[in-house]
């Protein structure tokens, strides 16, 4: 693996924080009962580094689970089920649901709900290449 780009994984990051942030709007614009007036807003929180910081921390550590990671691996390969999940981990299908979760509030994979299919996002990918070129540079300074 060769494709860690973190200008593209910076913006995908950011395209999730942009997401978030579009979701907290309507949450604070939505009036909860009939004929009662919308809340006034809390504010968006405007530390945008802030937030970028704290949603690259929740991918790596998202990333740095044993499960998580095994999932993010088998993902290089291609789109996979929730069933072929719960195989690889060896655990019920339900338990290898809750890591897809896990892993998509991370912005790590995506899922598609027709034909339970999970796949790898811009930021998974990178994590992944990440992950394997530090690995590589460190196999190549380790004493036999």
């Amino acid at each position: 693996m060769n494709g860690f780009d973190p200008e593209l994984i910076g913006k995908s990051i950011g395209d999730r924080l942009n997401t978030l942030r579009a979701a907290l709007r309507r949450h604070d614009s939505f009036a909860f009962r009939p004929g009662e007036e919308v809340a006034a807003p809390g504010g968006l929180d405007d530390a945008a580094a802030e937030a970028t910081v704290a949603l690259v921390l929740r991918a790596l550590r998202a990333a740095c689970d044993p499960a998580g990671w095994r999932v993010l691996e088998r993902l290089t390969d291609g789109a996979v089920t929730t069933a072929e999940l719960a195989d690889l981990l060896r655990c019920a299908r339900i338990v290898a649901w809750e890591e897809v979760n896990d892993l998509v509030q991370a912005g790590l994979v995506s899922r598609e709900l027709d034909g339970d299919l999970v796949r790898l996002t811009e930021t998974g990918r990178g994590i992944v290449s990440l992950v394997h070129l530090m690995a590589a540079s460190a196999t190549k300074v380790v004493t036999p």
